[in-house]
């Protein structure tokens, strides 16, 4: 009796392969975060600095805040709030940037509006402070050393390949 296979024939895939094409995929899915992450921390900076520049100084009433949470998200590592202001004669909201404490709706703070951006609003304090952040740049420093150790490891390991 002969065998019989229904359907196309099967495709033989090794494993080697497999370990290739998913390490591809996380080299270029890091290479891509690194950019993405350097472009907000570069977005960031220009925001900043604008505000610094021509800012207008405004009241803002607090609307309301929320936690934001830790990486495991059982703790609170801070709270991001939104307001309302008058700029120009036309009322705005937007978050308030440059503060992470919790603050009661009604509360007023002196912040800092871009009068051709009013959703770009940060304290008077965080404008205040001179030069850019180098801060924003951590994380994408850091996946930018994960990445080209890892393209190393794989460049490495690329002669054991074609074995």
């Amino acid at each position: 009796m002969g065998t019989y296979v229904r359907g196309a024939a099967g495709v033989s895939v090794g494993s080697r392969r497999i370990v290739w094409v998913v390490a591809g995929l996380c080299i270029g899915v890091l290479a891509l975060l690194v950019v993405v992450l350097t472009v907000s921390a570069i977005d960031q900076q220009s925001r900043a600095n604008r505000l610094r520049q021509v800012g207008v100084p405004v009241e803002v009433t607090v609307t309301g805040c929320m936690g934001r949470a830790s990486g495991t998200g059982i703790t609170t590592t801070g709270y991001t709030c939104r307001g309302r202001f008058v700029l120009s004669g036309a009322r705005h909201e937007a978050v308030i940037g440059g503060s992470s404490a919790l603050r009661a709706p009604g509360d007023t703070l002196r912040v800092v509006a871009d009068p051709l951006d009013p959703t770009a609003v940060a304290t008077v304090q965080s404008v205040a402070r001179p030069g850019s952040s180098w801060t924003a740049f951590i994380a994408p420093a850091s996946l930018l050393v994960a990445l080209l150790a890892a393209g190393a490891i794989a460049w490495w390991q690329l002669p054991r390949l074609r074995r």
